[in-house]
């Protein structure tokens, strides 16, 4: 194990970013691949910063190389794979409704980004008003089975007068959508960073940024390769190769302060952002959009 280590810290002080040698990491990668040693974090950081001095922001294609070499899940679109089955994390959902409970203001709009089944959605829609539920497609009758699973006051009576189900395209472009700018108090996005290249997690950033409002704050999960269990996951479920340094490369570049960087399990790591100001007024979001309240289902 120790020679494996030595080996690839070799290769890795030797990579040039136009002249990477492949099939020498290629042998070397397969033995990371079955590494379990405290020295992952410190091999995967170290990687990662040299294929990435010239190219921190992009899916260079050196990150496609690795990305390739790690996942057995191939697809040549991100949302191929975001739409498979993730499975439901209850520790996950506490540290997200935990944060809700303590900035939640039910005067405020909120949005959430790849909302799914709803799994993760409760706290928000029941916190703020009006909630924008984006996804590449609707999922407002599964949303419903979940959230009556979860509170038996949760239903379609009680709450759809307050909810926007905005269907979006795969662009990563959600400001050109029915979502107001400089209105949410708060935006999740949870288990989508994920699957997503660089470019995409800079456009969505960056769309992030517009919609919430000065002091308004969002939570995004991403994966982090320079944790074990995360590391698997590349492989396992096909998740992007990305570490906790080029995610704050993507976020100093997008404008936002962070608030906490965090682990909410060993399978997922998660950032509080917060764009720059003090929320001092509120805004009605719905007054700010042409939006047909009894079309939006």
């Amino acid at each position: 194990m120790t020679d494996i280590i030595q080996n690839l810290k070799d290769v890795i002080s030797s990579i040039k970013i136009k002249s990477l040698n492949y099939a020498e990491l290629d042998v070397l990668l397969k033995s990371l691949q079955k590494l379990k040693d405290t020295k992952l974090v410190e091999i995967i950081e170290t990687l990662d910063n040299k294929i990435g001095e010239t190219n921190a922001l992009h899916d260079s294609k050196e990150i496609n190389y690795l990305q390739d070499k790690f996942s057995n899940v191939k697809s040549n679109t991100w949302w191929e794979n975001s739409n498979t089955d993730v499975q439901f994390s209850p520790i996950l959902e506490k540290y997200i409704n935990t944060y809700i409970d303590s900035v939640v203001d039910w005067r405020l709009p909120a949005c959430e980004i790849g909302y799914g089944h709803g799994h993760y959605s409760l706290q928000m829609v029941l916190g703020y008003n009006p909630v924008y539920l984006l996804d590449l497609q609707k999922y407002y009758n599964q949303c419903y089975g979940t959230w009556n699973s979860k509170n038996k006051n949760a239903t379609q009576k009680n709450l759809d007068r307050r909810i926007f189900w905005v269907t979006v395209d795969k662009n990563c472009d959600i400001t050109k959508h029915q979502v107001p700018f400089n209105q949410m108090g708060y935006v999740q996005c949870v288990n989508v960073f994920q699957y997503l290249t660089p470019d995409n997690m800079k456009a969505y950033l960056k769309s992030i940024y517009k919609i919430l409002r000065p002091g308004g704050t969002a939570i995004i999960t991403y994966t982090n390769a320079t944790i074990p269990a995360q590391f698997k996951l590349i492989g396992e479920k096909g998740y992007r190769f990305f570490t906790k340094n080029r995610m704050k490369h993507l976020i100093d570049r997008a404008g936002f302060e962070v608030k906490s960087w965090d682990e909410p399990t060993s399978k997922v790591s998660a950032v509080i952002l917060q764009k720059p100001g003090t929320i001092k007024s509120i805004l009605r979001a719905i007054s700010t959009v042409n939006y047909d309240i009894d079309k939006r289902r």
